[in-house]
């Protein structure tokens, strides 16, 4: 199960990719409706939404509408929250168009969006980022210093978070992780453990 701090990242970094190849909601038309409904019952359906995250496209805007809670792994029951592909394609409104914002490990979240030429975006709150995933990329390539700092205090153990490859190495092997600042917080009996499996994974420690 991802952590909600490891679905933050990834619908950020969703948006900032969006952001730089100018993506936009896919526009259902009724023929795309047809084919979905074939290729449903062929068992060869793949939706084109693409992932947005967080960011707007110039020229649109996000409709009134909920946000459409749908199940990811084609699995899905249809007396379970998420909707079923079958359950998708039946919510869908011809002429309106959709993109993933949100996305887990099993569901995800659909938005609805209009076309307003009015709507200036949000596209300069992402364009000029670099995603966690680059980040960490470089940080491997180019080592400058301790991704970890480890600091004992009475009971807790602080570990000073650096680098984004410490920050991504927290989100996926810790749940539910407590912080002060920037720092993960956790019980002394327990900091050897977190701290062998970065070491594990090669953080530079100090």
């Amino acid at each position: 199960m991802m952590s909600l701090a490891a679905i933050h990242q990834v619908s950020q970094d969703a948006a900032i990719r969006a952001a730089r190849e100018n993506r936009i909601p896919f526009a259902v038309e009724e023929q795309d409706i047809q084919n979905w409904q074939a290729r449903l019952k062929a068992g060869t359906l793949k939706f084109p939404f693409p992932f947005l995250g967080d960011y707007l496209p110039q020229g649109w805007k996000r409709t009134e509408r909920d946000l459409l809670f749908v199940d990811s792994t084609g699995c899905g029951r249809e007396d379970e929250p998420a909707l079923t592909v079958r359950a998708t394609i039946e919510a869908l409104t011809v002429g309106k168009a959709y993109a993933i914002v949100e996305s887990g490990q099993f569901q995800l979240y659909l938005a609805e969006f209009a076309r307003d030429d009015d709507s200036p975006g949000n596209e300069e709150e992402f364009v000029g980022l670099t995603s966690d995933e680059e980040a960490e990329f470089s940080e491997i390539a180019n080592p400058k210093g301790p991704d970890v700092a480890i600091r004992f205090d009475g009971s807790i153990c602080l570990f000073e978070l650096k680098t984004c490859r410490a920050r991504q190495w927290v989100i996926r092997h810790v749940v539910d992780p407590s912080y002060f600042g920037s720092a993960l917080v956790v019980e002394t009996r327990f900091a050897k453990d977190i701290a062998s499996g970065m070491q594990n994974d090669r953080l530079r420690l100090v």
